[in-house]
């Protein structure tokens, strides 16, 4: 799995660290329920993270804070870590997931409502090859009815990898029929009929994908 993905993915959540003290932050964007306030300290904090192009020293800086916990501060920490997980080497890539996912569990554990935490727990798992526990992860954190296509994708290629093709093939079916123009599921769909000895399926979902792609298949 390519990390610097991952990295992209979840540092997604930076566009809630701008607001202002007494300023709400939309759930959706922050992948909680409910609108939450973030202090004028942690915003100024996260606004710098923001800027900062080394993931290095966007953690120092995270590191350094020593005000409250925050969900938010946790929720940046992790995601530096996981940029610099990208490009390491072995041991030092694992440890800098373990230690993101020590952060997402707290950002998790300070607010349950925030999804962004859950997915970075579910994404290390999966950097790791620790297909159960991104599975468990996903379970928690994509809903697969309103889900994102890259989530949903995500969580099927973990059911997958993860020796669950049933539950794989219900998060295809699901794409399929969500997302019709996302060629990803269509893949996923003819992987898992090939795996599954499903020739003759197979060779009706290669069809369809030469029809949609015939120079990306």
């Amino acid at each position: 799995m390519k990390l610097v993905v991952l990295g992209c993915v979840i540092l997604a959540s930076a566009a809630v660290l701008t607001a202002a003290e007494g300023s709400p932050v939309a759930g959706s964007a922050a992948g909680s329920a409910a609108a939450q306030t973030v202090p004028q300290a942690i915003a100024t904090l996260l606004d710098k993270v923001r800027a900062e192009s080394d993931p290095a020293k966007a953690e120092a800086l995270l590191v350094a804070y020593a005000g409250a916990p925050h969900a938010l501060v946790a929720l940046a920490l992790g995601n530096a870590r996981v940029l610099q997980a990208d490009g390491a080497n072995d041991a030092a890539r694992l440890d800098l997931l373990r230690r993101a996912e020590t952060a997402y569990a707290n950002a998790a554990q300070l607010d349950p409502t925030l999804i962004q935490a859950k997915l970075g727990l579910a994404r290390c798992a999966g950097a790791r090859g620790d297909w159960p526990a991104a599975i468990t992860a996903c379970a928690a954190a994509v809903p697969v009815a309103s889900a994102t296509a890259a989530d949903l994708a995500f969580y099927a290629d973990c059911a997958a990898r993860g020796c669950d093709p049933r539950l794989a093939s219900t998060l295809v079916t699901q794409g399929i029929t969500r997302f019709p123009g996302e060629k990803i599921f269509r893949r996923q769909e003819l992987a898992l009929l090939v795996a599954a000895d499903r020739w003759e399926e197979a060779r009706a979902a290669l069809q369809v994908l030469l029809v949609a792609a015939p120079t990306d298949v």
